[in-house]
């Protein structure tokens, strides 16, 4: 027997093919998800929602989906708890996957939907995290994609901005399961297997049914990505694009309904509390936020370690395409990468730049696109474009020390740019289990939780604005005399109603395509009275039965889904028998072990100081942010320190404000932020009317329901609470000043809109009564 020893072989002295394949833990992997875990551990261990609006958005959702699966529909298209409880056709036209994962897991594993938030949050950073990091790994080695996966994960969009203050879980998914998609590609054009044509179809689909606005257009960025490839190997890819044409076929079940019935829905808009796009701050790193602030404005932020190392990445790899000396070993398919990650975020970067209004691409302009979702594209595109750093830098370093010490300087960039994105804001508590009650008390203050904070998806036969029901919730108690409920759910009810005359019956559910009606057995057409259900009873006892049923496009859109799987599933078994499993070729450069050990160290000092500079940070938050004094105003507003007296309960004090600037083009649009803080536990709901004066004579005026996004009841003395409001400038050049006044409406019922009749409060400053108006110092000034 012969002992390779006695030959003195190393293993770069036998040939390729005999070379064995590394093997053994992915530290590089490992490494990512170490960080990513330190990052996400706050959300997996606090109590709450995060101070987001859409989180507790999100959160309704959920309860309701859940509740359908728990009563039996598989796939719930109506919201039966919506709008008041009239109903609402949301499931129907808005992207499913965020809701409908977050309710399947609340139903199978029991958990509260306010953990499933939460979960959906921790879930999607992991897919996104480990599918960006292995898509940049396979063009451009460990160290890139550790460099560029930290990137991504440690800007201040998505370590702060978007599970903390936004919680827009539609776009959550869309991004990480972009980036799944990406992966998926070059995983089929490496193999060309059966297998990696189903991963990306499954991953394009579920990528087109993330998010109503983003999702069609970051599908669109994936077809770009296609083309570019085909053309950079100056080959058509067919498996590639059969692939993401499987993607859209499999979304049919959710497309289909969702553009022919587009007609019969109708976005009802309100008065919305607007959101800061301010492009002066995109290119700095967020300011440590305040411990004392209740709630906070998200900005778009991409930090200075972001764009900084992205400048250098640029500047990499037009020196690795354009200059000879420094050229690298990127192929042209590497090259045509950063050159469509280029364009991407050059498109996204104008986008933002040019932003006037939301981008729709539904004519009910139901979830529009807005700078927020730009600015994931765009970092995700800077992301890639750093990674051309670590690539150059590994090139023209062969001593392991001087790259050591380059990586070491990124990573010190990226961790003082992110110190302040790493500290979590205080959650709202939330009682649990959440239940049904909570929402509808919620929507009958007019607090729009339940459905979206800018406006109500209605069937188009309701009414503009629909009026809570006297009852809440419906209960059998609110039918008529001697009604029976023998069968009731939430989508299908039999009633047995004894009438001694013909009369007209009315079911509170919104008409909407879907709904059958049945009298004694027969399908009738009913009535359309206000927009709901209404039918004619007979003499004598009317069995009526209300179900919720599907219609031909829904039917077709599921025939097309199933069929596109099945079709799928056939050609992935025939791929995978058919095509002969080749070896792979193993090329490995001399001393590629000892290179393979040397970038694990150098993977594991990475690891090392960043995540521990991350824990240092974590537990330090006084160094990461500010704490306002409880009798002190915010250092960066203009100072009012004024009390609003309370009128049933208690008051507010009126700390300050901000105006995002005080010179204007006629028509223009100006941003007014105003700093509360509750002077009692129950504060009394005030509605802000905001008129624009000139020369002592009211111009225009705007009123509000609420002094903030967040509901008065919530509001905490300990803290304040942070309030925008957008007022038109009129078109006339002049000064003017703005005034403020507050009060509780006078209307009788609860209602979607603000009241128009208003008892003023009135308002003291340390002097005594100042009246009940509040005039702002500062001149608002419209020029030619």
């Amino acid at each position: 027997m012969y002992d390779p020893l006695d030959y003195q072989l190393t293993i770069d002295d036998l040939p390729t093919w005999m070379r064995p394949q590394y093997r053994g833990m992915d530290w590089a992997l490992l490494f990512v998800l170490i960080i990513w875990g330190a990052l996400m551990f706050p959300l997996a261990t606090r109590s709450g929602l995060p101070p987001a609006p859409d989180a507790e958005m999100q959160m309704y959702r959920i309860l309701e989906i859940r509740d359908s699966l728990l009563d039996g529909t598989f796939y719930p298209r109506w919201a039966t708890h919506l709008n008041y409880e009239y109903g609402s056709p949301l499931f129907n036209h808005l992207a499913p996957l965020p809701h409908y994962g977050g309710g399947l897991y609340s139903a199978l594993i029991g958990d509260d939907p306010q953990i499933a938030v939460k979960v959906e949050i921790i879930v999607t950073t992991l897919i996104m995290i480990i599918s960006f990091f292995s898509f940049l790994r396979h063009r451009w080695g460990d160290l890139a994609a550790i460099i560029g996966s930290i990137t991504l994960l440690a800007s201040p969009y998505f370590l702060l901005t978007q599970p903390y203050l936004r919680t827009d879980l539609g776009a959550l998914w869309s991004y990480a399961l972009f980036c799944t998609t990406l992966w998926a590609t070059d995983r089929v054009l490496q193999y060309e297997r059966g297998r990696h044509v189903l991963i990306l179809a499954f991953s394009s689909a579920s990528l087109l049914i993330a998010d109503t606005g983003l999702s069609p257009m970051l599908f669109g960025a994936l077809v770009g990505w296609a083309i570019i490839q085909s053309v950079a190997h100056k080959t058509f890819y067919r498996r590639l694009f059969l692939g993401l044409l499987s993607g859209a076929l499999l979304s049919s079940f959710y497309y289909i309904p969702a553009i022919f019935e587009i007609g019969a829905v109708r976005w009802t808009s309100v008065l919305s509390y607007p959101t800061a796009y301010r492009v002066d701050t995109l290119f700095q790193s967020p300011p440590p936020l305040d411990q004392r602030a209740f709630n906070y404005v998200p900005n778009l932020y991409l930090g200075i370690g972001t764009w900084l190392l992205a400048l250098l990445g640029i500047v990499a790899w037009f020196f690795s395409v354009f200059i000879p000396k420094w050229r690298t070993q990127n192929t042209s398919s590497d090259q045509f990468a950063i050159a469509f990650f280029l364009i991407a975020g050059g498109i996204a970067f104008v986008m933002i730049l040019g932003y006037e209004k939301p981008l729709s691409i539904w004519s009910h302009n139901i979830d529009p696109i807005t700078p927020m979702d730009w600015g994931g594209v765009l970092l995700i595109s800077l992301s890639v474009i750093v990674t051309q750093v670590v690539v150059l830098l590994e090139r023209q370093f062969s001593s392991m020390l001087r790259l050591a010490i380059a990586i070491s300087i990124l990573i010190g960039i990226l961790v003082a740019s992110s110190a302040t994105s790493l500290y979590i804001p205080r959650f709202n508590e939330i009682n649990t289990p959440a239940n049904i009650n909570q929402h509808l008390n919620d929507e009958a203050r007019g607090d729009v939780m339940g459905t979206f904070r800018e406006g109500y998806l209605l069937p188009s036969t309701a009414p503009l604005v629909p009026v809570p029901p006297s009852e809440l919730p419906r209960d059998v108690q609110s039918l008529p005399p001697n009604t029976r409920v023998t069968q009731r759910s939430l989508t299908h009810t039999l009633y047995e109603i004894p009438s001694a005359e013909p009369q007209l019956f009315t079911i509170k559910d919104f008409v909407y395509s879907g709904w059958e009606v049945r009298l004694n057995g027969k399908i009738i057409q009913p009535q359309n009275i206000n927009g709901l259900i209404t039918l004619q009873l007979e003499r004598g006892l009317n069995r009526v039965e209300v179900r919720f049923r599907t219609t031909k496009a829904r039917q077709w859109g599921w025939y097309i889904s199933i069929s596109a799987l099945v079709m799928l599933l056939f050609y992935a078994l025939y791929e995978e028998r058919v095509k002969r499993i080749l070896p792979q070729k193993l090329i490995y450069p001399p001393n590629w072990l000892k290179r393979k050990r040397q970038q694990q160290y150098l993977s594991a000092f990475i690891m090392v100081i960043f995540a521990g500079a991350i824990i240092f940070l974590r537990f330090s938050p006084d160094l990461i942010s500010r704490k306002t004094a409880s009798d002190s105003v915010p250092a960066h507003i203009n100072a009012l320190d004024l009390l609003v007296v309370g009128i049933r309960q208690n008051g507010v004090s009126l700390l300050g404000y901000e105006l995002e600037r005080t010179q204007f083009a006629p028509e223009d649009t100006a941003l007014l932020t105003l700093y509360w803080q509750a002077n009692g536990q129950r504060v009394d709901p005030y509605q802000v009317k905001l008129t624009l004066i000139k020369d002592g004579m009211r111009v225009k005026s705007v009123l509000y329901k609420h002094m903030s996004i967040w509901p008065t009841r919530r509001w905490t003395t300990d803290t304040y609470t942070i309030g925008t409001f957008e007022i038109p400038m009129p078109s006339d050049p002049a000064t003017y000043f703005l005034m403020i006044e507050l009060g509780l409406p006078l209307c009788e019922q609860n209602q979607l809109l603000a009241c128009e009749q208003m008892q003023l409060a009135d308002v003291y400053d340390l002097r005594g009564p100042t009246g009940q108006q509040i005039i702002l110092p500062q001149p608002m000034i419209v020029y030619n």
